[in-house]
């Protein structure tokens, strides 16, 4: 699962660059969780940027991933992202 929006890095629009959510973390006390997003410009690319997020973890909320990307899709700078 990914999803994709076109960005800007760099100064360079990548159009419906791939977003990914990688790598969950539940904290103790299950109330947030650390992921990684990594990005890249399709889903046979390697990835040209990455980052560490945290996000509000609902343990009735399902798989955390989907849960990493429904947050990242609340966000200012993932406003228009879809499913891919």
């Amino acid at each position: 699962m990914s999803i994709k929006k076109t960005i800007e890095f760099k100064g360079i629009t990548v159009i419906d660059a791939h977003i990914t959510a990688v790598m969950s973390a539940i904290a103790m006390g299950h109330r947030m969780m650390t992921f990684g997003v990594q990005y890249c410009n399709s889903p046979e690319a390697e990835v040209f940027q990455s980052g560490i997020r945290e996000a509000p973890y609902d343990t009735d909320g399902g798989n955390p991933l989907e849960q990493a990307y429904a947050h990242l899709k609340t966000l200012p700078g993932f406003v228009g992202a879809v499913d891919c």
